[in-house]
């Protein structure tokens, strides 16, 4: 089979089991880091663009600003602005979740109870430290 033809065809079923499953319930469907995204995923993502109109699907995208597509004229499409963290804010994310995730993953393990929680004191500090460092604010990426 032509290559053009199957491409066509993988894309067309891969738009109509999503548009059918949407029937039954509401989808989310994410993709993350369009700005490293290939010209295959590329193309089954207009495809998708273009059929959720008036389906019960809500696409997520996410990217850097050197990413650029063609949907900002769809009236199904809306952009939200995600701003760096400033250094106070993104400390104050990082310690709420590495304190639930830490403790979780700690607790029942024969803690006396006068003993540190996770996540506070100093031996978070150097994992924080990096993090805010790789990430320079920007919640949802890291640099590559």
């Amino acid at each position: 089979m032509d290559a053009q033809i199957k491409r066509r065809r993988t894309h067309e079923a891969f738009r109509r089991i999503l548009l059918r499953e949407s029937l039954d319930r509401p989808l989310m469907l994410i993709f993350e880091d369009l700005h490293w995204i290939d010209g295959e995923t590329q193309e089954l993502l207009n495809v998708l663009v273009d059929a959720i109109a008036n389906a019960r699907i809500l696409l997520l995208v996410n990217y850097r600003p050197e990413y650029h597509h063609e949907w900002g004229q769809r009236t199904h499409y809306a952009q939200l602005r995600l701003d760096p963290l400033g250094k106070e804010s993104a400390e104050e994310m990082l310690d709420a979740l590495l304190s639930t995730s830490l403790a979780r993953s700690v607790a029942g393990e024969g803690k006396r109870g006068d003993e540190p929680r996770a996540g506070e004191g100093a031996d978070l500090a150097t994992l924080k430290r990096f993090i805010l460092d790789r990430t320079q604010g920007i919640h949802f990426l890291s640099k590559r």
